[in-house]
């Protein structure tokens, strides 16, 4: 039975509700009969080759997979770096690719960006209560998140994973430096953090914020792109902070 929320909204006439807004409601609704949202990951089978996809829960941690070509069944278990932003990323994708809906792709890539950076703030101010033997209280660092927008948010937990946050590490990085100057245009060295909010997070903003959904592939791509390539960076970093701890 829908909730007497669910059941006055379906009342409305739709003709009083913006284009935006019923993709938002339709999208929110999409999940909540998903319970969980799901992401498809693209699938190889070692014996014969044959490529697929298997469509997964968020929050999964291992699955079965039936190769569409020889019928062999593969177990598999999620590399534990395989995080949120990742998996969401993969969302963004199929948005993308499958279902062309470029500003749900938009949305996706950098609800995958934020969320990972939200995830990575967390795992490390717990890691340091624990190391100056300090309780964690997860409310108190939920506030602090809260309270930082998506500019400080980057470069708060650019700095927890290394000494001089994400230009430091950039620029001690000759490979990295070099992508971005070649494949990146809209990314500059000194000024990552704007650069990153600008490229993925305005698009988004313009259309949870505005309604403006008049993006198309290309755009999709870039945002896409761009996420990807910030969520491979956090990760390397990330990498580099845990070689510390051991």
């Amino acid at each position: 039975m829908a909730a007497p929320h669910d059941q006055a909204f379906h009342e409305l006439s739709l003709s009083a509700v913006p284009p935006w807004g019923i993709l938002i409601y339709e999208f929110y609704s999409a999940l909540r009969q998903e319970s969980v949202m799901q992401v498809e990951l693209p699938m190889k089978c070692g014996p014969c080759g044959t490529e697929g996809k298997q469509s997964i829960r968020v929050d999964a941690s291992s699955f079965e997979w039936k190769c569409p070509g020889c019928g062999a069944t593969a177990y598999v278990v999620l590399d534990l770096d395989l995080t949120i932003g990742f998996l969401l990323v993969e969302r963004s994708r199929y948005e993308l690719q499958e279902k062309r809906d470029y500003a749900l792709s938009i949305t996706m890539a950098a609800f995958a960006l934020d969320c990972e950076l939200s995830r990575l703030f967390i795992k490390w101010t717990r890691i340091a209560d624990l190391v100056a033997g300090r309780q964690f209280d997860a409310a108190k660092c939920e506030r602090e998140l809260k309270r930082l927008k998506f500019i400080p948010k980057f470069k708060a937990v650019a700095e927890m994973l290394y000494p001089g946050g994400i230009e430091a590490y950039v620029q001690q990085t000759p490979a990295l430096a070099a992508t971005i100057q070649q494949k990146f245009p809209s990314l500059h060295i000194g000024s990552l953090a704007e650069d990153f909010h600008k490229a993925v997070m305005k698009p988004r903003n313009a259309i949870a914020h505005e309604g403006d959904l008049h993006f198309d592939k290309k755009d999709a791509e870039r945002c896409l792109s761009i996420a990807s390539f910030g969520l491979n960076i956090f990760r390397d970093m990330d990498l580099e902070r845990r070689k510390l701890l051991i």
